[in-house]
């Protein structure tokens, strides 16, 4: 807990108003569930008595495997929010040092808020940008283009699009770090292990210091997007797995049954006092 202090704010926040802070108010609940193990750990340290429950999140059965036949165009995609904290700059980096105007690769940058002002389109031919709203069944079809996700992100407190790529069968690139480390796992994805820890940004002046993020290695993604390229049929064969895994536990139905026994013990606890 020591590397990401305060990330939870501990002080009066607009929230939590004159009954006092936000660790006060969650201390008066029974129990606490969360979606991995790096928010049970954040919360703890910031002072958190009741029980935590890690239940992870669940994803639309929609996201289903996708059989891809190898095609003449390589798909590169990443998809989040327009935020350092997601760093779609150093995906950008990444793919411009590899693959620069390479008529048989491409990168999908799909995103809503401006994007376009970030890269000059007119010479990263090979980069696409996607700036607008995409319903669940946009986003399939969209999976369906790809053939290797990346997510590097600087933080999440779980990692939903990795897991939806994931669960379409795409070889998935993505940052060890915070809620991410539950999903990384060199059986089913391409783990980025190298992190550097960096002071984030504030992100509410009455919040204050709210602690480090981490920040990929650019040469280490370099080296996975470059790997997963140069060994396509060893990467499919990766992200079949990975939609097996993805299948098996982590459907809307297993989180709904988690939260369901959760209750049930904390009912029966409360019985036995």
């Amino acid at each position: 807990g020591d590397v990401y202090k305060r990330q939870i704010p501990n002080g009066v926040n607009k929230w939590a108003g004159k009954t006092g802070n936000a660790i006060d108010i969650i201390n008066k609940m029974d129990m606490l569930l969360v979606p991995s193990n790096h928010n049970k750990m954040l919360f703890k340290h910031e002072g958190v008595k009741i029980p935590i429950r890690v239940v992870p999140l669940g994803i639309n059965s929609l996201y289903g495997n996708i059989e891809r036949n190898r095609r003449s165009l390589y798909t590169f995609l990443w998809i989040g929010s327009y935020t350092k904290r997601k760093d779609p700059v150093i995906v950008v980096k990444a793919f411009i040092d590899l693959f620069f105007n390479n008529p048989k690769v491409r990168l999908i940058m799909k995103t809503q808020g401006g994007f376009t002002k970030e890269i000059d389109l007119k010479v990263c031919k090979n980069i696409e940008v996607i700036d607008e709203f995409y319903t669940n069944e946009q986003m399939l079809e969209l999976y369906k283009q790809a053939d290797c996700f990346v997510f590097p992100s600087r933080g999440e407190g779980f990692g939903l699009p990795p897991l939806e790529a994931m669960a379409t069968g795409l070889p998935v690139i993505l940052a060890n770090n915070t809620g991410m480390k539950d999903l990384c796992n060199e059986y089913f994805n391409y783990p980025l292990y190298k992190q550097t820890l960096e002071p984030a940004p504030s992100f509410q002046d009455d919040w204050g210091d709210i602690g480090n993020w981490s920040v990929s290695d650019l040469d280490e993604l370099k080296e996975k997007m470059l790997y997963v390229f140069n060994n396509q049929e060893e990467a499919k064969e990766k992200g079949k797995l990975a939609s097996e895994w993805v299948k098996e536990n982590f459907t809307f139905d297993l989180t709904a049954f988690k939260i369901k026994k959760a209750i049930e013990e904390l009912y029966e606890r409360r019985n036995k006092k």
